[in-house]
């Protein structure tokens, strides 16, 4: 596969060193921009860890001029919680001799610095993502080959973008773009843009973010300079500015349209012919100043989320029948992506709100924990990347847990919880699978980094201080049963089983530790230098 800057564009590469010691053209990250790559640059690994979860990166390029001792902190730190991302180390030339224990540390490639040409950067970046391609690409056809056959034309594969299931990964949305040759209303200089544009799409988090990507995507298409987008807020019958194009931000501050109060008998079916509210049309005139102007309603599962405002009258975007045609523009391919994409958002909310109203003490309970189990599995499965289990059997040094009063014994128990999901990432699955017993899942992680994370939650649960509000609870010993798939089990239940079997026996024995279950011996202790 030849990388293209097309396809590097998809890719977020965050560029880490520990000092600034590189001005303007000299730094060694302009070549890994000129090549397409998205790259944020950082000082200091805290200050990475710090945007993580704003914009995950695919890969990190760590500067290593740092002591050997904090260095393999930061590349534990990253890997904890970024266990899919590749790091290229770049190295001093004085510290060759330490490559290899960098890469048992799970560093995917080293680099000398300084690096004399920089195309050897720029191909060492490429060969992870080549490798993330390749994965990828492999995943979506062991799924289409567990998919009904579906037949469905040449055509409508070429010019609507056939997403089924789950979100896209940039492979499909840039396979959607490479198909456009054939399509008679695209802009050529729209074509260069829609690639990245969709990928930042697909990142959005919120319904308002992704509008506002659509914003600027739609400027470049219809040439416009200015638009805003209306969020609905249906219990208050109101429309109020959120995200803009153009626009001061002085100007948006409390810009929107009462329609309880300015509409006689206002229904939410009207939002669907927007242009048509005159209060929303007198806003226009006497805000924003735009003699004519179109509307869209943005609508999710029939309800309406809000509506963009642009100041030209014909759109071409939504006609009712751009699904039927063998011709789909440019801003109709947009705004498809976005209802899309807004869809799965609402879908997530909608799962993580009926999986809240199930849950036990703030945790999944242990039918949806199984459940969790079992998906997961089946997905390292396929992905042939491993999935760990930790099983938690926690214990009062004073009275005992289920001695305590109803009161006291679910305050126990929810504390319990709330260290656990605070110490977690936000892919883990945390649950409760009996009285004192809880389970943590760890998709993308090995035994090695399971067995850490597992001594790193029993420290946190057993320095815990409970007697400000729990005078009976003198502290907690905590037992933790480590397994992992595939390498010591076959299936879900079976790693269950292992962890389970584990912790059986250190209860029996009194342990207060972790252990780590094995093939033909479900009973051992981690290794010191795990823990």
């Amino acid at each position: 596969m030849r990388m293209t800057s097309k396809l590097r564009s998809a890719f977020t590469v965050y560029w880490v060193e520990s000092t600034d010691q590189w001005v303007g053209d000299k730094s060694p990250v302009q070549p890994l921009k000129e090549a397409g790559y998205n790259v944020i640059e950082f000082i200091g690994a805290q200050a990475a860890l710090a945007h993580i979860f704003e914009q995950p990166p695919h890969f990190i390029v760590l500067t290593g001029d740092s002591s050997r001792e904090k260095l393999a902190a930061w590349l534990l730190e990253f890997q904890d919680k970024l266990p899919e991302t590749r790091i290229v180390l770049l190295l001093p030339e004085d510290q060759d001799f330490q490559m290899s224990s960098y890469y048992a540390l799970g560093v995917y490639d080293c680099l000398l610095l300084p690096i004399r040409q920089s195309v050897h950067l720029v191909r060492a970046v490429d060969r992870a993502a080549e490798t993330n391609c390749w994965m990828y690409r492999r995943e979506q056809q062991e799924q289409q080959e567990q998919a009904p056959l579906k037949e469905e034309s040449h055509s409508a594969k070429a010019f609507v973008p056939q997403w089924s299931s789950g979100e896209p990964s940039f492979l499909d949305m840039l396979y959607e773009l490479d198909q456009k040759e054939d399509l008679e209303e695209v802009n050529p200089s729209d074509e260069t843009q829609i690639g990245p544009w969709l990928v930042e799409l697909y990142q959005a988090r919120t319904v308002e973010d992704a509008a506002e990507h659509f914003l600027r995507g739609i400027s470049i298409c219809l040439g416009v300079s200015q638009a805003v987008y209306l969020k609905y807020y249906l219990g208050r019958r109101s429309l109020l500015a959120v995200r803009s194009l153009g626009l001061e931000s002085e100007l948006l501050q409390g810009l929107g349209v009462n329609l309880n109060a300015l509409e006689e008998k206002f229904d939410s079916h009207q939002l669907e012919k927007p242009q048509n509210i005159l209060s929303l049309k007198q806003m226009v005139d006497q805000v924003l100043g735009w003699a004519e102007f179109g509307a869209l309603s943005l609508t999710v599962n029939n309800d309406i989320m809000g509506v963009f405002v642009l100041p030209k009258k014909e759109l071409g975007i939504l006609e009712g029948q751009h699904l039927q045609e063998k011709v789909v523009s440019v801003p109709t391919l947009l705004w498809m992506a976005l209802q899309h994409h807004s869809e799965l958002i609402e879908a997530r909310k909608r799962l993580h709100k009926a999986a809240s109203s199930e849950l036990k003490r703030g945790l999944l309970t242990r039918t949806d924990f199984l459940d969790s189990l079992f998906q997961e599995v089946s997905r390292a499965r396929r992905t042939q990347l491993p999935v760990s289990l930790l099983v938690f059997y926690v214990e009062s040094q004073g009275t005992r847990l289920s001695d305590l009063g109803a009161q006291d014994r679910e305050l126990a128990l929810r504390l319990i919880g709330q260290i656990l999901r605070e110490h977690t990432r936000v892919n883990d699955f945390v649950g409760q699978v009996a009285f004192a017993e809880f389970g943590v899942l760890l998709p993308h992680t090995g035994l090695q980094g399971a067995a850490i994370k597992a001594e790193r939650l029993r420290r946190q649960l057993e320095l815990a201080d409970f007697s400000k509000v729990l005078r009976a609870v003198k502290g907690l010993r905590v037992s933790v049963g480590v397994s992992e798939y595939p390498s010591l089990s076959q299936d879900a239940e079976e790693l269950f089983q292992s962890a389970d079997a584990v912790l059986y026996n250190m209860k029996i024995q009194g342990l207060n530790r972790v252990c780590v279950a094995d093939v033909g011996r479900p009973q051992e202790e981690a290794p010191e230098g795990l823990i």
